[in-house]
C-alpha cells in the first residue's frame, strides 16, 4: 500500500512540475514584454512546434523504436505517406519554418497588424 502512496505522490510531482513547465513562460513572457501583440506573434511559434515538429518526430521515433525491435509499425492508425522519411522532412520544414519566422520578428519586429 505504501508503494501505490508513493507512485501516486511522484505521479502528482511530475504532473505538477509538467504543467509549471507550461505555465511559467506566459508568465514571464507577459511580466517583460507589455504589447499583447507581440506575445502574439512570439507563442505563434509555439503552435508551429506542437502542430508540425512534434507530431512528426513522435511518428519517426515511433517507427525507429518499432523498428530497432524487429515489430511491425504498421497499425490502423498509420498513414503510410508521412511515415519515415516524410517525417523528418515535416520536422525540417517545421525547424526552418520557427528559424526563419524568429528571424523576421527579431529584424523587422511584430508586423503592425498585430500591434
Amino acid at each position: 500500500m505504501s508503494n501505490e502512496s508513493e507512485n501516486e505522490s511522484g505521479e502528482f510531482k511530475k504532473r505538477a512540475i509538467f504543467r509549471l513547465l507550461a505555465a511559467i513562460p506566459p508568465v514571464i513572457a507577459a511580466a517583460i514584454v507589455k504589447d499583447l501583440g507581440s506575445i502574439t506573434a512570439y507563442t505563434g511559434l509555439t503552435g508551429i512546434l506542437i502542430s508540425l515538429i512534434v507530431p512528426a518526430a513522435l511518428s519517426y521515433a515511433s517507427k525507429y523504436a518499432f523498428d530497432v525491435k524487429n515489430l511491425n509499425s504498421k497499425t490502423e492508425f498509420t498513414i503510410p505517406s508521412i511515415e519515415g522519411k516524410p517525417s523528418l522532412i515535416i520536422v525540417f520544414i517545421g525547424i526552418v519554418s520557427i528559424v526563419y519566422i524568429l528571424h523576421e520578428l527579431i529584424t523587422k519586429g511584430v508586423p503592425a497588424v498585430l500591434k
